[in-house]
């Protein structure tokens, strides 16, 4: 979709005013918050429209407005605390030089603790040992 100023001129939104003056600014400043209301909407339904079928074609149903933007819980204050156990074992290994062992408990922190305040500590130290193991591109 485009604003065409000369099709919306011609259609006499503008008529008995010339530009610069400010009814024509107005006006001018009204025809684009229409334009720009009638653009969210479109894409606002095509959204849920997608969203929609997505989930249809699926078998699930849409996401509700609530629970589409909702963060994960916080990991409990045992998670943590035993993220932080295999972060340390993990540190113990990487400075043995068992760098496979420190990768598994590296990789036992970050699933205790996923989205923890230190997780990115865990992936940082989990990634420092695949860079000994030359494990620059690894899938998960």
């Amino acid at each position: 979709m485009l604003l065409d100023l000369k099709q919306v001129t011609e259609k006499g939104f503008f008529r008995g005013t010339e530009p610069g003056e400010p009814e024509y600014k107005e006006r001018y400043r009204k025809m684009v918050l229409r334009f720009k209301d009638k653009v969210k909407g479109q894409q606002a339904q095509a959204a849920s429209g997608e969203a929609a079928a997505t989930a249809t074609a699926a078998n699930v149903p849409p996401p509700t407005p609530s629970a589409a933007g909702a963060a994960p819980p916080p990991p409990s204050a045992e998670d943590e605390e035993a993220a932080e156990a295999c972060k340390n074992e993990g540190n113990v290994k990487l400075q043995a030089k068992d760098f496979e062992g420190a990768v598994a408990s590296y990789t036992a922190a970050i699933q205790k603790s996923p989205d923890g305040p230190k997780s990115h500590i865990y992936f940082a130290n989990r990634a420092a040992a695949r860079q000994y193991l030359k494990q620059h591109q690894v899938e998960e």
